[in-house]
């Protein structure tokens, strides 16, 4: 077993022990640089020895002299795997939300008579063209008829229906309501075959999908019976409170009375009677496609939700009952069910389950995955069952028994049936691409040719690849044998990182050799680097450096001599240091009380191994300029890490500190002891004296601390009720003159007072900015604090004349504000101001003031909870209750909740002092707001922290109930550190529910601007 890398390093400077630096010789200078280690055999190291640079296992080798197959030689897939499989369908791309398109598309594809119709719908615009290359069709028709032929003839495992979508301008990363883009397709593609002059394209959505039912109307006075018919292309059936397709039948057929508000108009009775009506089917289309209803709008919370409701369905469908006829008349049979998993009306994920009537199989049409044939060829909605039901497990319901031939469903929201006895025209001639028109066929065939040619150009990279990587590995394999240096050879140092990357299989770019990092201050290699790099061969070093360049080239006689003898004088100085340590540390656990004593830092003691470590770092990597140490000294005189030894006792002038308790008296024998290791360090003797000028100007700044504290108890004394705060002027019957002064002004003076030592004395006591440019003042004297409450949110503060002749004797004064109130019994009261007020400026800072209280990023605002006694959540520390009134109450309304919230913080309001720092209570919670953020987007983050959903949210500030989801929480008048008060009807824990109203609270545009809409031109 090889040695590890402390046994490696341990052995690499053992000799220093026995040798003086002044005695290193050559066997020493290689054993430092470990060249006298030999080679490790393959056999016996497994990994890297980072110790010994003639190591060379491990250093990414393996890689190439390894057995590796052909596969690993290149990164190019099998390209045979694009093309289509066995069986008779290929898939379509997810494009990232548009798998409810895909399974519609599948759905329509393999109704052969609606297909067969598309393939013979002719383009006007290229029906008479010669040159048919580049080939886009110009409507949506002509789009779905390349895609259809597409999905039959190409040879592709998978169809990409971009150019389809584009055409209709669908988002690609928004899902939509599957239901209602089946309907809208179907009336635009009436709409774009109706000018064809095919009948049988023409028509082919009315003879597939069109069926007709008559609202049968009977009125209650005259019996008279009135019939309006219609046409329809689905069966949308409510599937609430129903588990089974013909009870949504029934329901959806059932008589329903015609009364009150919505009473019948008869034209017989010529007056609005009461009535029944009722839906009768008349004529069943050939294909019979059953919507249902699974994605409603829920009026409690105003938002679309989804019915994950069990219902049961035939494979074949009698509807005979439901025309008059005799039984089995008219048997459809199930070939088409489109699932939506998911649990949420929002997100999802749309497959179909397909059945080919050819082959009597099931196929799971999932996207381009697609196309897994059903075991048994039988119907399996296997996973899509199988959703977890995460708001409540304990009353998720189970998987229904249904008897053989039927299913049950809890995500299937369409069904497609088809007549048992419809003519399935051109199934025959779909065999072969010669029904499709010359334009259609000639991008089919064009496809096909792209696709074999991309196969080819994907064969031949992957066989170069091969041969280029057996070139590669055969070439690497000899570099590597010739990287060994047999004892007496030339070699090179080259770093191990650059060999780990020059070996590793990775096709970047090699990075020239770089050693720039390990060079010494000689310009050589440093011997503490030895372990970062590996001894190469000479003459294969030549070709790597002819290769990829680099340098400088570290030779056999790169080794530094003066490195080695400095490292060797660090070491002998570290264990004479230890055995110095322990004597020093013994002697200094008493106090010296001689006469001969030194002085000597407290910091130089705490860490004079680590200087004398540092010192002769410092010396062996060449830091011993005089003038770059002075610098670095002066740069950084707090840092111990920078300190020369016993600087810490020295003054700003050179001298001995005045400061005792910065350093402490040693002995004479350890004073030597470490004056061996800093021979230049400053010396003080016990009795030396210590700076004279230190102790002048210390003697003058304490007479002039005692100064500052007299004149601060001076002006104490005389402006004590304004350093109090009390006795301030205020409202009373006769004539109150006062002067203004800013608050900020008074603050900096009570701090002044408090501590005059430590603080500045106040600056010049102006009132210049107060003043507007036409030389009068801008506040209105009506605003000032004329009150006995301590509260004052004004910003300013009203003193007497009398004070204010104090505070101009001891102060600079500028632009003094007087104010005087006069108050006469049964007058009103009077304000005069000396400046004058400027009623146009007061106005117009006043409204820009306003302006910027409402107008605000980023700042704090509190969301409390209140809470009724018997709501109250014991177990939920997170929650804070807020009692009304002490007292229990009932359960209350919506609008009851809201107004005691209201009449609560309206009865919290009384004049009290308060702290001008926000205490937060127990339960509440703190939320980053911005004046723009609506109503909406607050409730959005209160949903979040306190689960509760928006509509279940009621808020008010100030007393004032918060209405208004669009409007802004700046015109809501929502300032800083405001607390909203928020009660909840009930806490909502459901995660799906939540999601599902942040998405819905999103506008919802549905297809609006497509082309479904008349929105897009696909041209």
């Amino acid at each position: 077993m090889p040695p590890t890398k402390h046994q490696l390093d341990k052995a690499t400077w053992q000799w220093c022990d026995t040798t003086q630096p002044d005695a290193v010789t050559e066997d020493n200078l290689i054993t430092a640089y470990r060249l006298n280690l030999k080679p490790c055999s393959r056999s016996t190291c497994r990994r890297n020895c980072k110790g010994n640079p003639h190591c060379l296992i491990g250093i990414g080798e393996k890689e190439w002299l390894c057995d590796i197959t052909d596969e690993n030689l290149h990164d190019v897939e099998d390209p045979e795997s694009e093309r289509r499989g066995k069986n008779p369908f290929v898939g379509l791309k997810n494009l990232g939300a548009t798998c409810y398109v895909n399974t519609l598309l599948q759905v329509w594809f393999c109704n052969e008579t609606f297909r067969s119709a598309i393939y013979r719908l002719v383009d006007k615009q290229w029906e008479n063209k010669t040159d048919t290359v580049g080939y886009k069709p110009s409507n949506v028709g002509g789009h779905l008829q390349l895609l259809f032929s597409l999905l039959q003839f190409s040879k592709r495992r998978y169809i990409d229906p971009s150019p389809f979508v584009q055409c209709l301008g669908l988002s690609t990363d928004q899902q939509q309501d599957a239901q209602e883009f089946s309907k809208l397709l179907m009336s635009l593609l009436e709409e774009v075959l109706s000018d064809q002059t095919d009948l049988a394209v023409k028509n082919i959505i009315q003879q597939q999908f069109a069926g007709q039912y008559v609202y049968v109307t009977r009125c209650n006075s005259c019996q008279n019976v009135s019939q309006k018919p219609s046409t329809f292309y689905e069966l949308d059936l409510s599937i609430k409170g129903h588990r089974e397709l013909h009870e949504c039948i029934k329901i959806f057929l059932k008589e329903e009375k015609l009364d009150g508000d919505n009473q019948y108009m008869c034209m017989n009775c010529n007056s609005k009677q009461n009535a029944v009506r009722h839906i009768q089917l008349t004529k069943p289309p050939p294909v019979l496609n059953v919507q249902l209803l699974r994605f409603v709008f829920d009026r409690q919370t105003g938002h679309k939700k989804k019915l994950n409701t069990y219902i049961e369905f035939p494979e074949d469908l009698d509807i005979s009952q439901y025309l008059d006829a005799e039984p089995d008349t008219y048997i459809y049979e199930l070939y088409g069910v489109l699932i939506h998993s998911g649990p949420s009306a929002y997100s999802g994920h749309y497959v179909a389950h397909i059945k080919d009537r050819k082959s009597n199989t099931w196929f799971k049409f999932n996207d381009e995955v697609i196309v897994e044939e059903m075991k048994g060829k039988k119907l399996n909605l296997g996973n899509e069952e199988e959703i977890t039901d995460t708001s409540n497990s304990k009353t998720s319901t189970k998987v229904p028994k249904v008897s053989k031939g039927h299913h049950t469903s809890k995500n299937a929201y369409m069904l497609v049936y088809q007549q048992k006895t419809a003519n399935q025209d051109g199934e025959a001639s779909l065999t072969t691409h010669d029904i499709l028109p010359e334009y259609v066929r000639q991008h089919i065939d064009m496809d096909n040719e792209t696709l074999e040619q991309w196969i080819s150009e994907m064969k031949n990279m992957k066989e170069q690849n091969i041969r280029t990587g057996q070139e590669k590995r055969g070439e690497m394999r000899q570099f590597y044998e010739e990287l060994p240096v047999q004892d007496g050879e030339d070699f090179d140092w080259i770093p191990t990182d650059w060999l780990n990357t020059w070996l590793s299989v990775s096709k970047e770019i090699k990075p020239p050799i770089d050693n720039k990092t390990f060079l010494c201050q000689h310009k050589k290699l440093h011997p503490d680097k030895v372990c970062k790099l590996k001894c190469v061969h000479r003459q294969t070093a030549d070709k790597l450096y002819d290769m990829y360049k680099g340098g400088p080239r570290l030779h056999r006689d790169a080794v530094c001599l003066m490195c080695v003898k400095k490292r060797c004088t660090i070491l002998r100085t570290r264990v004479n240091m230890d055995q110095d340590s322990k004597l020093i540390s013994d002697c200094l656990k008493n106090q010296y009380n001689g006469d001969n004593g030194y002085w000597v830092g407290k910091k130089s003691l705490r860490s004079w191994k680590s200087l004398v470590i540092k010192q002769c770092e410092d010396t062996e990597n060449g830091e011993d300029n005089v003038e770059e140490k002075t610098e670095t000294k002066k740069e950084s005189d707090n840092e111990d890490e920078n300190l020369s030894f016993n600087d810490d006792i020295l003054c700003s002038h050179d001298k001995l500190s005045t400061d005792a308790g910065c350093r402490r008296l040693i002995s004479t024998d350890i004073w030597q002891r470490l004056r061996s290791y800093f021979p230049l360090a400053v010396e003080f003797k016990q009795w030396d004296p210590v700076c004279e000028l230190c102790n002048r100007l210390e003697e003058e700044e304490e007479q002039v601390k005692e100064i500052q504290k007299m004149v601060a108890n001076e002006q104490k004394t005389q402006l004590s009720d304004l350093y109090q705060e009390r006795n301030r002027p205020k409202a009373v019957n006769g004539v109150v003159t006062a002067y203004v002064v800013q608050k900020d002004w008074i603050t900096e003076w009570r701090n002044y007072i408090k501590n005059p030592v430590a603080k500045e004395h106040p600056a010049i006591l102006s009132n210049e900015n107060l003043l507007c440019a036409h030389g009068n003042c801008t506040i209105d004297p009506k605003t000032l604090p004329f009150s006995d409450s301590l509260v004052n949110h004004t910003g300013f503060v009203l003193i007497w004349p009398s004070e204010w002749l104090i505070l101009k004797q001891a102060f600079s004064t500028h632009a003094p504000f007087e104010v005087h109130r006069v108050e006469a019994q049964g007058q009103p009261v009077v304000y005069f101001s000396n400046p004058a007020v400027c009623e146009e400026c007061a106005q117009a800072m006043q409204l820009d003031k306003d302006n910027q209280q409402w107008s605000y990023k980023n700042v704090k605002i509190y969301i409390r909870k209140v809470l009724d006694d018997n709501a109250t959540d014991d177990t939920d520390s997170d929650y804070q209750q807020v009692h009304v009134n002490g007292k229990r109450k009932k359960k209350m309304n919506c609008n009851q909740q809201a107004t005691t919230v209201t009449k609560m913080i309206k009865s919290t309001n009384v004049t009290t002092r308060r702290s001008a720092r926000h205490r937060k209570t127990k339960g509440e919670k703190e939320i980053i707001i911005s004046s723009d953020e609506t109503l909406r987007d607050l409730k959005l983050q209160i949903m979040h922290m306190f689960s509760v959903a928006p509509f279940d949210q009621h808020l008010s500030v100030n007393g004032q109930d918060l209405t208004g989801d669009h409007q802004t929480l700046g015109s809501l008048h929502i300032a800083a550190e405001d607390i909203i008060y928020f009660r909840a009807d009930e806490p909502c824990d459901d995660p799906l529910l939540l999601e599902e109203v942040s998405q819905s609270l999103s506008p919802e545009e549905g297809f609006k601007g497509t082309g479904l809409m008349g929105g897009v031109n696909c041209m």
